[in-house]
């Protein structure tokens, strides 16, 4: 059975939060990730990842941000994945391969492919991400669009509640919390 990787600054110096952050999200992410805090913030994180074969899930909880991403060349073609993210707290102002998106609670960005991207945000955020081979994601559901980005999904409420739109019968999913 697969184990949940748990990673987090907590307990860390503040010197040495970015660096392992840097370090951990490129090694999770098979890209060179480099996290940029918001200026006044002090920075943290946590990351939960689990690996099932050629799917990944991952949750990612972080301090005001800015995140740069650039896929490696030297990753081989076989491990191209399409990337399924919710976000499931905060808001996010993504940059996509040039495609410009603004996530807010409850909606979906798709990538079908590896490519550069840079995510801003200036409050406490919790995104959950589901990477999956893109070529066994497109033998299921075809190639819908030819472009590196689908879309932007705003999911029913009642399947995944936001804080701030929560109907008042279904569950409220817990605000982010990252310990300082």
């Amino acid at each position: 059975m697969p184990q949940t990787e748990r990673f987090s600054t907590i307990g860390l110096p503040p010197s040495e939060r970015l660096p392992f952050w840097n370090r951990v999200g490129t090694e999770v992410y098979r890209d060179q990730v480099v996290v940029t805090p918001r200026s006044g913030t002090v920075f943290g994180g946590v990351l939960l990842h689990r690996s099932y074969g050629g799917v990944s899930i991952t949750q990612v909880t972080t301090a005001p941000a800015t995140v740069q991403g650039e896929p490696y060349s030297s990753v081989a073609r076989e491990s191209e994945h399409a990337a399924l993210m919710l976000q499931d707290a905060g808001t996010t102002d993504n940059l996509l391969n040039g495609h410009a998106m603004r996530l807010q609670p409850g909606m979906v960005a798709v990538s079908l492919r590896r490519q550069p991207y840079t995510i801003s945000f200036d409050e406490t955020t919790r995104c959950i991400i589901l990477k999956v081979a893109t070529d066994r994601l497109i033998a299921r559901i075809g190639d819908p669009s030819g472009s590196p980005v689908i879309a932007i999904i705003p999911l029913m409420a009642w399947m995944f509640p936001s804080n701030a739109g929560a109907a008042a019968s279904g569950p409220v999913w817990p605000k982010p919390d990252i310990e300082q």
